[in-house]
């Protein structure tokens, strides 16, 4: 997945870049979608380490949204393809497992939101006329945008080498800011 998207793998070319035959891969997986849900399932689990680690640290509400989505966005460069594989298996999914993450997902994401939300509300920081949900689709938007859509441009844009990789780092500084400055308290000193 460093190379192509997920939904342009082959089995064939799976099993070459393992060193495996072919047939290895219908008899453990089935088919492709099989093989591709049992990495989703592992990014799943590395991915919940990560984001359960940047929970643990401390700071104002300010800077613990900031590394919730610096988290969110290094996971996704440094894991192509996961962001397809949970668009495909887990938004779009149809099956049981899919409807039943995309809950979980969900609910665990939007009320760690909503918690620093209100923490940032409760100390003055974040304004008290947004909706978080629209807080919480904006950020999986743009996250999504960045890892599915723009690739494409990235080259009209930054230069022939960009990548989502390669500007993660400032592209989660500069979604931050925009988050951070639409949802601060007006008129308020910054420390």
């Amino acid at each position: 997945m460093n190379n192509k998207p997920p939904a342009e793998l082959t089995r064939l070319e799976v099993a070459e870049s393992a060193g495996v035959d072919p047939a290895l891969i219908r008899y453990y997986f089935k088919d492709m979608d099989g093989l591709l849900v049992a990495v989703l399932k592992q990014m799943l689990v590395e991915s919940s380490v990560v984001i359960q680690s940047s929970k643990e640290i401390r700071g104002t509400p300010e800077e613990k949204l900031r590394r919730r989505i610096e988290t969110f966005i290094d996971f996704g460069a440094a894991n192509p393809g996961s962001h397809d594989l949970f668009v495909r298996y887990i938004i779009y999914g149809e099956t049981k497992w899919a409807a039943e993450k995309r809950c979980e997902i969900t609910k665990a994401g939007f009320a760690d939101l909503k918690t620093l939300v209100d923490e940032g509300r409760a100390e003055g920081l974040f304004r008290d006329d947004f909706d978080e949900r629209f807080l919480y689709i904006l950020f999986f938007a743009a996250s999504s945008f960045f890892f599915r859509t723009a690739g494409p441009i990235f080259p009209q844009l930054f230069d022939a080498k960009a990548s989502p990789r390669k500007l993660a780092k400032p592209y989660s500084a500069f979604m931050t800011d925009i988050l951070l400055t639409g949802i601060e308290q007006k008129g308020r000193t910054k420390p």
